[in-house]
């Protein structure tokens, strides 16, 4: 049978959306605590699984990925893990033009507060003029905010000058092990 290559493309997606939360329950297996995950190791490796799932057939772009190591209560980890696939997707398809030379940048720490700080960073041609509200544009950035201010109470900004870049920040209230 013959699929067209919009169905192929909602279909890769669904599966990448898949391996992003398989991952967790792999590294809750992995854990002898079942109750929290090392954030640092599973942004490590899902964005080893996205440049092979993702990126791979870009070869003019890559992922770099640098992080503190942060314990999160595990039900933090599906959301986070979700926009930073959200969030390299969206790059892929619209940042990079054809032969550019593209970079995404995600890098985890500990804000002065305890809260979590994920920067995402691509350099590719950023935003269009237009753009002023994830809302009103683009379904992927809707999601985002969404997982990040519905779900994990946390908050988002968004800047297109050389690029883009996505601040995620989640408080120590949500992420901390409530056992």
């Amino acid at each position: 049978y013959c699929v067209d290559e919009y169905s192929k493309q909602i279909l890769r997606e669904m599966n990448e959306k898949i391996i992003t939360m398989s991952l967790v329950h792999k590294k809750l297996y992995e854990s002898d605590d079942l109750s929290s995950l090392n954030l640092n190791t599973y942004l490590q490796e899902l964005t080893y699984l996205l440049h092979g799932s993702i990126v791979s057939n870009y070869p003019n772009i890559s992922i770099n990925y640098a992080g503190e190591d942060i314990n999160v209560v595990f039900d933090t980890v599906i959301p986070l893990g979700l926009t930073i696939n959200e969030l390299v997707s969206n790059s892929v398809k619209h940042a990079f033009l054809k032969d550019q030379i593209g970079e995404i940048r995600i890098e985890l720490q500990i804000g002065d507060e305890k809260e979590i700080q994920i920067t995402y960073s691509d350099n590719g041609v950023g935003l269009p003029d237009n753009f002023s509200s994830p809302k009103d544009h683009n379904l992927g950035l809707s999601i985002i905010t969404s997982l990040i201010k519905d779900q994990l109470l946390g908050s988002i900004s968004i800047q297109s000058d050389k690029g883009f870049v996505c601040k995620i920040f989640i408080p120590e209230e949500v992420y901390f092990s409530r056992v």
